[in-house]
């Protein structure tokens, strides 16, 4: 009995280290993609740069000025893909993060439920605009706000996600491209109101606050790839541990 003890620890031990080991794996691998999927959205960014024309009462994205196939093909599926893979990475890692610890040994904590956030609201994105393309309603305002919770829900999962990796390091950093998100989610809003209320139709102020949106779009991820390029080339990624029932 106490051989058959051993060997049963053994094997017990043996399972729980595999384990571990193929988290940490899915952990590495998540991170890794969502870092892809940070540099996607940057470089898709680019080619949603606004164009305003006109004397700025007519804006066009750079994308529309590239005609050439499959150039233009494949830069006009960068911004789903840059989403697609990022939601890929976040799961991944998710998942290799295993069961959180906690006194009850429940999955769900801020980072799980600020991703599940994001996911959700674009999801009412995406059916807001099914639902207004289908009986011809303008429903910008309503898309704009929920851009900001999208914003704030993304920029709180990837805050805590790299406070959870590397501590403090690079906390100003993270900070940074945090509040430059906000504030490009913020402007967002404020070109949707002036759109949509024709007495505030300033339109040379419209471009000017749409460009800056788009700047510091387009800054705050480049602070996150700074950050999870750090987590990525100091690969500081351990396994999480699993919670037992008592």
């Amino acid at each position: 009995m106490p051989r058959r003890g051993a060997l049963l620890y053994r094997q017990t031990a043996l399972m729980t280290s595999e384990g571990g080991c193929l988290r940490v794996r899915f952990e590495t691998l998540g991170v890794r993609i969502l870092f892809v999927g940070l540099v996607l959205g940057l470089v898709a960014g680019i080619v949603w740069f606004p164009v305003w024309s006109g004397g700025g009462t007519s804006m066009r994205i750079l994308l529309g000025y590239i005609a050439n196939e499959p150039l233009a093909f494949v830069l006009d599926r960068l911004l789903p893909a840059a989403a697609v893979i990022g939601v890929l990475g976040a799961c991944l890692l998710e998942v290799g993060r295993g069961r959180v610890v906690r006194e009850s040994g429940r999955r769900l904590d801020r980072e799980r439920f600020a991703l599940i956030a994001a996911i959700a609201a674009e999801g009412a994105v995406l059916g807001l605009f099914v639902f207004a393309s289908s009986f011809g309603m303008d429903l910008l305002l309503v898309d704009a706000a929920i851009g900001i919770a999208v914003t704030v829900a993304v920029g709180s999962y990837l805050f805590w996600t790299s406070e959870r990796m590397v501590g403090a390091s690079a906390k100003p950093v993270r900070l940074a491209a945090f509040g430059t998100a906000c504030f490009s989610a913020a402007l967002a809003f404020s070109v949707s109101v002036a759109l949509e209320v024709p007495a505030a139709r300033a339109w040379d102020t419209v471009s000017v606050l749409d460009v800056m949106r788009w700047l510091f779009g387009e800054i705050s991820l480049g602070l996150w790839i700074m950050a999870y390029a750090m987590i990525v080339g100091r690969s500081r990624i351990t396994a999480s541990p699993i919670a037992t029932a008592t």
